[in-house]
Formats: structure tokens, C-alpha cells, sequence
């Protein structure tokens, strides 16, 4: 790794309301990675002159939390959060060998985007027992555009990257998960030090 540069962007608020607490937090993050033969390597092979490779990624996020005081009644947490992660990855093509003629697109517009809601409540019902009950949904969808190797076509095919990549791009290259996830646990506080849990998830 000869390089690499994070530049980062976070907000966040926090605020004590009558009914509860309030936060809210908003992110961007940018990464280039760089990396190649250091000069304590072997650097020239041939006519290949090191083995470059660049990876840039960007994600924007957001997310908005409430914690809700019901009193006798327990609390109740509410949230939303959302996060967008794209990713390229390229090899520079280097000489005239099997790192050759073209850029090798490892990753090529590489995404992720993930949305959530989740609520949550919670009740001391003694000073030993407290219940909590939750639930969460998640849409996570995933996608990347056609990628190639050093080779294309009929060019100097000494790998399977022809292969692999024809694969790929020929390949439902994008998909949608619902991700719904339940939960119900029981606390038992048996003293300072110890307790037991017992719960379902689903």
C-alpha cells in the first residue's frame, strides 16, 4: 500500500426533549487506496513496470433515533437508517505481458444501499425481571456494472479473464433482500454481578 486518503464528514445532534431523547447523525466518507511495488521490491518485470491498482469508495449515511419515556410504562426505542457504499476497483494495465493491453476492472461501479426501521420496548416489570421486544426490517439492495480483464476479445488470453468475466456480466448482476428480524428476551438480575437471559429471535 503506497497510499491512501480518507476524507470524512459527520453531524450529529442529540437533544433531551420532554417525551425523551432525540438523535440524529449525518455521514460522508470518501477512501482512494493505492497500491503498487514499494521501493523495496522488485519493481520492473520484463517490460511491466510494477503492478498498480486504485480502489476508490464513497458512502453517505443517515440515521435518526428516538427514545421514548412511557413512564410506569417502560421505553420505546424508534429509528431509521440509511447508507449508500459505491466501490471501483481498477488495475492499470502495466508492459506488454499478462498484465496487458487494457486496464484490468476488477469492480466497476460497485453498490450497496441499505434502508432500516426498527422500534424496540423495554420494561423493568421488578427490580429482577425486565422484558424487551423489538423488531427490525431491512431493504438492502446490491448492484455492479460489466467488468473485464487485461484481455479482451481474442487479445493475449493466457488466463480464464475471458472466461470469468463474460460470466459475470452475462449474470443478473443486482438483487433486493427484505431482511425481517424479531426478537423477545426476558431479564433475570440474580445479583450485582450475575443474570440470566432467556429469549426468542426470529
Amino acid at each position: 500500500m503506497l497510499d491512501n486518503q480518507l476524507d470524512r464528514i459527520n453531524l450529529r445532534y442529540k437533544s433531551e426533549l420532554n417525551w425523551g431523547q432525540l438523535e440524529a447523525q449525518a455521514y460522508h466518507e470518501k477512501v482512494d487506496h493505492y497500491m503498487n511495488f514499494g521501493d523495496d521490491k522488485q519493481f520492473l518485470y520484463g517490460a511491466a513496470t510494477g503492478m498498480p491498482m486504485n480502489t476508490n469508495s464513497k458512502t453517505i449515511g443517515a440515521n435518526i433515533k428516538g427514545i421514548i419515556d412511557l413512564t410506569n410504562q417502560g421505553t420505546i426505542n424508534i429509528g431509521a437508517e440509511y447508507q449508500d457504499y459505491t466501490l471501483d476497483d481498477t488495475w492499470a494495465a502495466s508492459g506488454d505481458g499478462m498484465m496487458s493491453p487494457n486496464d484490468f476492472q476488477n469492480i466497476n461501479n460497485g453498490q450497496r444501499q441499505r434502508i432500516g426501521i426498527y422500534g424496540e420496548w423495554e420494561k423493568a416489570i421488578s427490580s429482577e425481571w425486565t422484558t424487551q421486544l423489538g423488531a427490525r426490517y431491512e431493504n438492502v439492495r446490491t448492484s455492479a456494472d460489466e467488468v473485464h480483464g487485461y484481455q479482451i476479445g481474442g487479445q493475449n488470453n493466457m488466463t480464464n479473464q475471458l472466461r470469468d468475466s463474460a460470466n459475470f456480466n452475462v449474470s443478473d448482476r443486482s438483487s433486493t433482500d427484505h431482511n425481517i428480524d424479531v426478537t423477545a428476551i426476558g431479564r433475570y438480575n440474580i445479583d450485582a454481578q450475575k443474570n440470566l437471559r432467556i429469549g426468542a429471535f426470529s
